[in-house]
């Protein structure tokens, strides 16, 4: 599903909000750290979840800064007065906006690398425990509905092995 320009610039703000909620947290927790009671997995995965946004966000405020600097110029090209410097500011807004369309190319590629499924083998073994028929017709049943699901997702199936 593609995203407009504008419901991509919202899913990154949410992002950059949540960016700025983990880099509190994880300086609490840092803080913390040696203290009874404090969980050393949730630091860990505040900060693993931190460092996954990292790369997106920054780049996201970039484009904001990038955003605000070319409208500043824009502004400062439609006022009046020096015809030196509205040529100046002319020339900044262009290449300002260039660098925005360049961003946000950019955002658009982190974003589906980061929404699209993770391309990585899975491997799925079932077994029919004790039982006897009614277990191994259990295993089928799950097999099915395992091999069906993943045929309506579009994964590929490969048995490896199997007994009738």
């Amino acid at each position: 599903m593609s995203l407009s320009r504008q419901q991509l610039i919202e899913q990154l703000a949410k992002l950059d909000r949540r960016y700025t909620e983990l880099e509190e947290e994880v300086a609490t927790l840092a803080a913390l750290a040696g203290q009874r009671g404090a969980d050393p997995k949730v630091f860990q995965q505040r900060s693993k979840e931190l460092s996954d946004l990292r790369e997106i966000v920054l780049t996201f405020r970039t484009y904001q800064r990038v955003e605000r600097d070319a409208a500043e110029a824009e502004t400062l090209f439609h006022a009046q007065g020096d015809l030196e410097m509205r040529e100046l500011a002319k020339d900044e807004a262009y290449q300002l906006r260039r660098q925005q369309v360049s961003l946000l190319a950019q955002l658009e590629q982190l974003w589906a690398e980061r929404t699209q499924a993770p391309e990585r083998p899975l491997i799925v073994e079932v077994r029919a425990g004790t039982g006897g028929l009614e277990a191994s017709l259990f295993v089928a049943d799950l097999y099915r509905m395992y091999t069906k699901y993943a045929a309506k997702c579009a994964l590929t199936v490969e048995p490896m092995h199997g007994q009738p």
